[in-house]
């Protein structure tokens, strides 16, 4: 069977899910986490598909995190402070808690639009902002221009009905394909390379596949 070559981000459940899935509102509708930080590693040229992997990590905070999202989704997206009401925090810790289900597993595609470099963007406050609320978290101190952060812009393009989808470590393009493998433990952060069943990329997401890994300048 035919495999496929395409970079990967391994990520927290609800993050991943919140990028492929969508939050789901207790108003009705879905809300997207439309932007994926990190470091300065992930600075990339690369625009197209993008395999959305979960990772085991998980912990409270990350509950904490969607209470506080999905409930401020739902009202005036105004201020940060949010009463969270006893239904809106049941709903979207169990909400967490059913993402979590996909751990090291592919979760989905999304297309990659963009990459803003933190470091060398002019600092325009409405813009950072933007940038955090698309990353569902514009608490943290974004007013500083120093950060060293690399601002992913993404759009979703496919979601699997079921955590029953390819493992990471069966997928992982150093692990499984290179000789010599890579070392694991240091390798799999930042951006990934995986090699995947074509019977698991719908069509439309392959035609999203650019050429990959880039070329080293």
């Amino acid at each position: 069977m035919r495999r496929i070559v395409l970079p990967a981000l391994i990520v927290k459940s609800p993050h991943a899910a919140a990028m492929v899935q969508g939050v789901p509102l207790l108003s009705g509708g879905k809300v997207y986490k439309s932007v994926e930080i990190r470091g300065s590693r992930c600075r990339t040229d690369y625009r197209g598909a993008v395999a959305i992997f979960c990772s085991n990590a998980y912990g409270s905070e990350v509950e904490q995190h969607y209470v506080w999202f999905g409930s401020w989704s739902e009202q005036s997206k105004k201020a940060c402070n949010v009463r969270v009401t006893p239904v809106q925090d049941m709903h979207y810790r169990a909400w967490c808690q059913y993402t979590h289900a996909w751990k090291y597993r592919l979760l989905g595609f999304v297309s990659l639009t963009d990459c803003v470099d933190g470091r060398g963007l002019a600092f325009d406050g409405k813009a950072m902002r933007a940038l955090h609320v698309g990353a569902t978290d514009f608490r943290s101190d974004w007013t500083d221009p120093d950060r060293p952060n690399i601002y992913l812009k993404v759009e979703p393009l496919a979601e699997r009905q079921a955590a029953d989808g390819p493992r990471f470590d069966h997928s992982c393009y150093g692990c499984t394909v290179q000789q010599p493998a890579h070392n694991a433990t240091a390798c799999h952060v930042n951006w990934q390379t995986v090699s995947l069943a074509q019977s698991d990329i719908p069509p439309h997401v392959q035609e999203e596949i650019r050429p990959w890994p880039l070329p080293t300048k």
